[in-house]
């Protein structure tokens, strides 16, 4: 490709936020974005299952105290109704919270099964991105708010609470086989 048409595709990729652009002398140094990284990784996944077939991904990271807001969520009646009909469990009102480690795959955004945001008492709770998934064989899920500024932490539920089953504490290294459709 030529220089002017190669100039155009770094444009636009800027202006969509994909990379990063800085000078060097008389050197361009370019970079990733966290959100071109993460349009990267859909791409990959769906070649994946082009060419490989595969459904799935392993996410690796391991164990973090969250803030308990996971419990005020989950304790929602319309959530938790919500992923009983997904997911064929009621959710334990509580998530289990795994940073990823650094190279660990990331969830396509915008992707996975939704559990439907409302309106509650003048309050407004969000769409959630949930994921089918599987820790050492028992059945759970990866649940992410469509909108959330955390990309490096994801958070478990399942029916019982994992931290007892699994005897689980902060910094336990982990493993999660999330089924994608």
């Amino acid at each position: 490709m030529s220089q002017q048409t190669a100039s155009t595709h770094i444009l636009d990729l800027l202006e969509d936020g994909l990379i990063t652009r800085s000078f060097s002398g008389r050197k361009q140094v370019i970079g990733i974005t966290e959100k071109g990284m993460s349009v990267l990784q859909s791409e990959y996944l769906d070649y994946r299952r082009i060419f490989e077939g595969e459904h799935g991904l392993v996410l690796r990271g391991h164990v973090v105290s969250g803030l308990g807001e996971g419990r005020y969520y989950l304790s929602q009646q319309e959530y938790a109704e919500q992923i009983e009909r997904l997911l064929g469990f009621r959710p334990y009102p509580g998530t289990l919270n795994i940073k990823l480690r650094p190279g660990s795959p990331r969830l396509p955004p915008g992707t996975g099964r939704l559990i439907n945001g409302f309106e509650k008492e003048g309050r407004a709770f969000g769409d959630v991105s949930c994921f089918p998934a599987s820790i050492d064989n028992m059945e759970c899920a990866v649940i992410i708010p469509r909108r959330t500024h955390h990309s490096d932490v994801v958070e478990v539920i399942a029916e019982k609470r994992l931290r007892d089953l699994l005897g689980l504490k902060d910094g336990d290294a982990l493993e999660i086989e999330v089924f994608l459709e």
